[in-house]
């Protein structure tokens, strides 16, 4: 029962209410506190920033990055880089280099052998002609004086024939006709001694003062084909307890020391026996302006007392064993005290 009371009264307390409604809100107009608050928050922002203040920002934006380029950690730090890419550089332009000399001796080397070879045959071939001419007009020349009865003379002459033949080697004597030629005699005198053979000896029979054969006979050793006037003779008709072999030399070249090769000496009883070397070491020039003869270089010694121990025929060959240049030779002694 008491129920029943209760959904009664709840049934009228709604039919007395009534049903709940919908309502809509339409917004059609800005309130003027809002329009005036945008207002103020615009021309806040116009002043905020004004171009004053911008210039100002800028300028102190620009300078801190000039400090921080100027500072000296970063000019530390700069200086470190700087100094390894100027190492690394220098490798870079080292190894160019490298490659570049050794492109241009391998481009080169055929064209510089070349000339080596043709300079050598030129030079070889006009000295061999104008010594050969030069003897055929001293055969002449002994001849003329022996018809004359001047002894004296010819026996001068003979005496250079000798040297000259002596002292160049491979230039053969000049023939002559019919016979040898003999020692000059008169038809009613007995024999005039002999003349000393070529090189002539110079200076006494002290180490200061030592008994010196010469020969200023230009030689050239290169490779095959780039030889000539490379085998020296002496006769040496008196020797001492020490004897030293010196030359002259230096490389025909661009460089001058692009040379290696051995020196032999030959003794009478045929024995060959290397003496000394030749190389980039032991070839030097003591004049830098240009190296044209025996005294722009530094000779070059070599003791040959125990190979020299009797009177006789020495030669010295100068063999070539590898490099880009021949060697020029300008002179040759032997001396020995």
């Amino acid at each position: 029962m008491p129920m029943r009371v209760t959904a009664i009264l709840i049934f009228l307390l709604f039919l007395w209410v009534g049903a709940p409604r919908a309502e809509v809100l339409t917004i059609d107009k800005v309130p003027p506190e809002l329009t005036q608050l945008k207002q103020n928050y615009e021309a806040e922002k116009k002043q905020a920033v004004s171009p004053e203040q911008q210039v100002a920002r800028q300028k102190k934006y620009e300078a801190t990055r000039r400090d921080a380029l100027n500072s000296p950690d970063f000019l530390r730090q700069r200086s470190v880089l700087e100094a390894s890419r100027d190492a690394e550089m220098q490798k870079i332009t080292a190894r160019y280099q490298e490659g570049l000399d050794k492109l241009q001796k391998e481009t080169l080397a055929t064209i510089d052998q070349k000339y080596q070879r043709e300079s050598a045959d030129f030079e070889s071939n006009a000295l061999g002609q104008a010594q050969k001419n030069y003897l055929a007009e001293m055969e002449k020349l002994e001849k003329a004086l022996i018809a004359k009865n001047d002894l004296a003379g010819a026996l001068m002459v003979q005496s250079e024939k000798k040297k000259v033949m002596s002292a160049t080697p491979g230039v053969e004597p000049v023939e002559t006709k019919g016979a040898a030629a003999a020692p000059v005699v008169a038809k009613s005198e007995a024999k005039a001694p002999a003349p000393a053979t070529a090189p002539q000896a110079q200076g006494g029979t002290t180490e200061a003062s030592p008994l010196t054969y010469v020969s200023n006979t230009p030689g050239l050793a290169g490779s095959a084909g780039n030889v000539s006037n490379n085998v020296y003779s002496f006769n040496l008709n008196k020797v001492g307890e020490h004897s030293q072999l010196i030359f002259f030399a230096y490389g025909k070249g661009k460089t001058g020391t692009d040379t290696y090769g051995a020196v032999n000496l030959v003794s009478p009883d045929g024995k060959r026996t290397m003496v000394a070397e030749w190389s980039p070491k032991n070839l030097q020039a003591s004049n830098f302006y240009g190296v044209q003869s025996a005294k722009d270089v530094k000779p070059i010694a070599a003791d040959i007392s125990k190979f020299v121990t009797a009177p006789g025929t020495y030669q010295v060959e100068f063999k070539y064993k590898d490099g880009n240049e021949a060697l020029n030779i300008f002179q040759v002694e032997v001396r020995t005290w």
